[in-house]
């Protein structure tokens, strides 16, 4: 197609295009979370309450992790001790990071400490949510890792979240440590970890102290292990 019919069939298609009313828009947005629902949430919860889950996924702040230096998961200014103790724990391994958005980073860090491979899962970039994925990996399969989601304003919505949330939050916990090799680590920057704790992770009291940085405050990195 030339250049002239080219503009000529620009102009046509947005004068023939109208403008979606208000209740269009809402049933299409229905429609594409219907199409994100899977079998695996709806074990848990209701379909409306799967539904607002998904939805509110879709809200969440999305940023990559690693794009500034400096910040409290900062994977670029570890200590070779701290990456020879990562490497020896994920060599060989498949690792899942919670969340996409520092994937361009976060992908060459982990494959060059050995990784066996890497994959991501966030609803915001056409995938399925965390759980359900998790859900779908065979029991010991794969290390999990993720960078600011398991923190206040993302997962964690403030004291007044709503009790599916909350839901959430604990089946993860629990989805995280099944999958998790027995004796293998989950590896995070976070503000909250005691969903993870209370499915079974422990301290690692022989992991490097800049892989253990969280604050109450500002989030950090932290590395536990299943028993």
């Amino acid at each position: 197609m030339n250049k002239d019919k080219f503009f000529k069939k620009v102009m046509m298609d947005s004068r023939n295009a109208r403008l979606k009313s208000p209740e269009e828009a809402r049933a299409e947005d229905d429609s594409r979370l219907l199409r994100m629902l899977t079998r695996e949430l709806l074990t848990h919860f209701s379909q409306e309450d799967a539904l607002k889950l998904i939805e509110y996924f879709q809200s969440t702040p999305s940023s990559g992790t690693q794009d500034s230096s400096g910040v409290p998961y900062d994977l670029y200014c570890l200590p070779q001790s701290a990456l020879d103790y990562l490497s020896k724990e994920i060599k060989g391994r498949r690792v899942l990071e919670i969340g996409d958005a520092g994937r361009r980073l976060n992908e060459p860090f982990f494959m060059k400490l050995g990784a066996k491979s890497f994959e991501t899962t966030d609803p915001k970039y056409g995938q399925v949510d965390a759980l359900t994925y998790l859900m779908r990996q065979p029991e010991g399969s794969t290390i999990v890792t993720g960078f600011g989601v398991l923190e206040e304003g993302v997962l964690y919505n403030g004291f007044d979240e709503p009790e599916r949330l909350k839901k959430y939050q604990k089946g993860l916990g629990k989805a995280i440590h099944r999958v998790t090799p027995i004796g293998g680590i989950t590896f995070h920057g976070l503000e909250w970890d005691y969903d993870l704790k209370d499915a079974g992770f422990v301290n690692d009291p022989n992991s490097p102290r800049e892989l253990n940085t969280r604050t109450s405050d500002r989030g950090g990195l932290i590395v536990l292990r299943k028993q």
